[in-house]
């Protein structure tokens, strides 16, 4: 049947090679000029919303490496120059990109950056350039990771309110900031060795494209001519000469007497994508199997069961179950990536997804991608797939749990509220703000954390086949670089989005695949629904917020935690 249908397209496929070929020829060029967007959209827009919104934020990070990628395999292509701007996605990002960025040398082609003024990252991938262009009085603020956080424990302490947290390590400092006025001694070595480590890569980075030292990358703010002093920057012009001018030699406009200046023919981006299609053409194609990449994002919560999409910015267990029952159901999906980017979150939620994905492994071939963070329940759900794969900047690691639990009872006396207690039992204080723990339920909640601990444990070990001796130096909390966990052999190689969707492919031994994205829908009931949330947290800091029985909520980051804390305890990756 299938042969029969391309037989009866094979017409059509004869004009459509005819128009691509016809297309080429008035469309052909060996200089592009190229933008790098500043930051990505993590979510897929309805038609409707997109026309509210903003169409530069419409672009994924799959979709522009994959331009990157046609962009390398292009031969006609001889310079690519890039315009960079002030770059707002995270570390991940800025790799893959560069990843990309070193395939179109690798194969031959110039690469050019112009960057009128940015940030660190805006100079990383200026870095990566053959040349080097910025304008007259430019700057770029220079910042290197590094961590400064607020500790509330004075202040919580002179409200009268105490944090009481049960973790399973002394490195797991979730609830540190609640209740101490600086690092513990723990968490400042743990913290200290992956800023090192993060730090490290992006100077080594710097000092082997550029001229940049670690001591230059100190300077809070380089300004062009400084990076032209020290031989970073080729030449200094203006982004319309950049722009206008790039197939011209130094970028400048053409004399009218002397025609040679011009030493390229413009290329754009729909050539590009031509001629690859050409390379790609087949009068019979075979019929593609699918892998998938499932877009996993934000905090790790369980959800609704009657839930019918995923949220943008949420894991959702229950969800993201259904959704892989779905692609269980689908035989020609045979490899599922899961795009991971979260710091954790709910223990039980972790390990409902943790056991749908190994269930799915059964007729599915599973692989993870860590992007700028799994850390904690991300890792969880990562040690359910068959490899796990990670950009070498990412925080990942906090093998551990805890609970924190606030006591408000000085606190209200303070204010003149008290509460009486009827009907409690056994345990029922664990589910209350005021006053102490008893010891029976102080006891409860250490087991709680001790078997939830023991059953993460229990997951990385069967993963990485490895004993429980071996993987206590590496848990109770403590946070690593991508890079260090993989020297660790906790993760099992270091690479690009893009590579490990070519890893996939090579283990599946499928030459041809097709790509779906399973991203968050942002459709118009989000829209108007956040729209809401932004107004109200704006009217919020001007008018008193009246819960249903009257009393007032007190609005902010850290009264917002403490709420959630008391009405939804759950432990926590």
């Amino acid at each position: 049947m299938y042969l029969l249908l391309q037989i009866f397209l094979l017409p059509f496929r004869v004009f459509q090679y005819l128009y691509y070929k016809i297309f080429r020829i008035f469309r052909r060029g060996d200089h592009l000029l190229f933008k790098i967007p500043d930051r990505f959209s993590s979510y897929k827009k309805t038609t409707l919303v997109e026309l509210l919104s903003r169409k530069e934020e419409d672009e994924t990070l799959i979709d522009f490496l994959y331009s990157l990628d046609k962009l390398s395999k292009c031969s006609e292509l001889r310079k690519i120059s890039f315009i960079i701007g002030r770059v707002e996605f995270g570390l991940s990002e800025l790799y893959n990109i560069e990843m990309g960025i070193k395939q179109i040398k690798k194969n031959g082609i110039v690469t050019a950056g112009f960057c009128e003024s940015g940030n660190l990252k805006s100079l990383y991938l200026l870095s990566l350039m053959d040349e080097k262009y910025g304008v007259e009085n430019g700057e770029f603020m220079v910042l290197l990771p590094s961590v400064e956080s607020f500790f509330f424990g004075n202040m919580l302490k002179n409200l009268g309110i105490q944090i009481e947290s049960f973790a399973s390590g002394s490195y797991k400092s979730f609830a540190e900031p609640f209740q101490r006025t600086a690092f513990s001694e723990e968490a400042r070595e743990n913290i200290s060795q992956l800023i090192d480590s993060i730090q490290s890569q992006i100077t080594t980075t710097f000092k082997g494209n550029s001229s940049i030292t670690n001591e230059i990358l100190q300077i809070p703010i380089l300004s062009a001519e400084f990076l032209i002093s020290c031989n970073f920057l080729n030449s200094l012009l203006d982004e319309e000469d950049f722009m206008e001018n790039y197939c011209n030699k130094g970028y400048k406009k053409i004399d009218e007497k002397s025609e040679s200046e011009e030493l390229y023919k413009k290329a754009s981006l729909k050539s590009v994508y031509l001629w690859n299609k050409l390379q790609e053409f087949s009068f019979f194609p075979k019929r593609k199997q699918i892998i998938k990449i499932l877009s996993l994002k934000g905090d790790i919560l369980t959800g609704k069961k009657d839930d019918p999409e995923i949220k943008s910015g949420q894991i959702l267990a229950y969800p993201l179950m259904n959704m892989l029952r779905e692609i269980q159901k689908d035989k020609r999906v045979k490899g599922l990536i899961l795009d991971l980017d979260t710091g954790g979150g709910s223990a039980y939620a972790s390990e409902l997804l943790h056991r749908e994905i190994l269930k799915l492994r059964k007729t599915v071939k599973i692989y993870s991608y860590f992007q700028n963070a799994t850390a904690s329940g991300g890792y969880y759900i990562a040690t359910a797939s068959e490899k796990m794969f990670s950009n070498p900047y990412c925080i990942t690691g906090s093998i551990g749990s805890i609970m924190i639990r606030p006591d408000l009872k000085n606190f209200y006396q303070k204010i003149g509220l008290t509460k009486d207690r009827i009907g409690f039992y056994k345990f029922r204080d664990i589910f209350s703000e005021y006053g102490k723990l008893s010891p029976n339920s102080k006891k409860f909640l250490k087991d709680e954390i001790s078997r939830v601990n023991d059953l993460f444990c229990k997951r990385v070990c069967d993963a990485k086949n490895i004993k429980i001796a071996k993987l206590k130096p590496l848990a109770e909390g403590r946070i690593f670089s991508g890079l260090t966990f993989h020297k660790k052999q906790m993760i099992d190689e270091i690479s690009s989005l893009l590579e490990t969707i070519q890893s996939l492919k090579q283990e599946l031994n499928f030459e041809k695949v097709k790509i779906e994205v399973e991203q968050p829908i942002y459709s118009l009931r989000t829209f108007v629904k956040d729209f809401r949330v932004n107004i109200k947290g704006i009217l919020s800091n001007y008018l008193p917020n009246y819960t249903e029985n009257g009393l007032v909520q007190l609005k902010s980051p850290f009264f917002e935690t403490l709420y959630r804390s008391i009405h939804n305890i759950e432990t926590i990756l």
